[in-house]
């Protein structure tokens, strides 16, 4: 009777819950080791498919997930954004923030700015001031862009210049309000999306909260920063996103991936190295575009069609 009753409860086991050992006797997997793999191995199918755009398959995945793990943060992302993406239908691409994002990410001005920057004529024959944006997307709860790079890269888009900028100034700090990296630049003449990138020498250490700032001087207005925007970022680890991110060599896919799954910072970079490589591809560019409009500070810009520059 006891040896039926353990018959019985082997054979109600999920596959994978009994293993092989050498002498051929079967022997019970740990059940924690058997929900961890499981577990992974469905956030790694979900994000397959979610790659390749196979959203509803995508949502099983992390669902089953999500049950052996209740409350996992993961999952309930994964699940939260590929639902998004149901919703949204047809549309290529789109970033998922759970929170909208400010105009210009935090800024403040003076009245000199207004002779710094040319205006600009919309459809509606009105000008309007160009502004200086920062390319970011918050996607967690403290009003942080997400990477998982601990050298990343950081978008700004400049309007064409009015006047000589005097000097551009990029501040990236610590935790501790400390200066991780400073870098002083020249702004390009004709404009346009530029990038900074983290030095090999000055990584950031994972859920760690940095800040940053980049302040513009106008030519004669002192030392005084005529313009400044403020973000913050936060290097981020998802083992089983990076899985399937080595897993494809398609940058196409690869960006899917990081927007999907709200890391903005990875996002952007992949599909802007990828934008410089085939500047005349069509579908590149408009990939490029509907990311950029998916944000709703960046669509209001009216810079989507704007390349990164070189």
């Amino acid at each position: 009777m006891l040896t039926g009753l353990l018959l019985a409860g082997f054979l109600s086991l999920p596959l994978g819950m009994v293993s092989q050992t050498p002498g051929s006797s079967i022997a019970l997997a740990a059940p924690n080791n058997q929900n961890r793999d499981l577990y992974n191995q469905y956030m790694q199918e979900g994000y397959k498919k979610t790659a390749v755009r196979g959203f509803r398959e995508a949502l099983s995945f992390f669902k089953q997930a999500e049950q052996l793990r209740p409350g996992d943060r993961y999952a309930q992302n994964a699940i939260s954004n590929v639902e998004a993406y149901i919703k949204r239908g047809k549309q290529l691409i789109f970033f998922v923030s759970s929170k909208p994002t400010r105009l210009r990410a935090g800024s403040t001005r003076t009245e000199s700015t207004r002779d710094c920057f040319n205006p600009v004529t919309s459809l509606d024959g009105k000008n309007h001031q160009s502004e200086l944006t920062a390319l970011t997307a918050m996607s967690d709860t403290d009003n942080s862009q997400l990477t998982t790079s601990d050298h990343p890269t950081f978008f700004f888009y400049i309007p064409k210049t009015a006047q000589p900028i005097q000097s551009l100034k990029f501040v990236l700090k610590n935790e501790a309000d400390e200066p991780l990296y400073t870098k002083n630049f020249n702004t390009p003449p004709q404009g346009g999306i530029f990038s900074i990138k983290v030095p090999d020498h000055r990584p950031l250490k994972l859920d760690q909260k940095y800040t940053w700032m980049l302040s513009v001087n106008c030519a004669n207005s002192g030392n005084k920063a005529d313009l400044s925007l403020t973000g913050a970022i936060q290097v981020v680890k998802d083992d089983n996103l990076s899985a399937a991110i080595q897993q494809t060599s398609d940058p196409i896919e690869q960006v899917m991936l990081y927007a999907a799954s709200g890391i903005w910072e990875n996002a952007i970079t992949t599909l802007a190295d990828l934008r410089r490589q085939k500047p005349n591809d069509p579908t590149v560019q408009n990939y490029w575009e509907q990311l950029l409009t998916s944000v709703k500070h960046l669509q209001e810009a009216n810079i989507a069609q704007e390349p990164p520059l070189n």
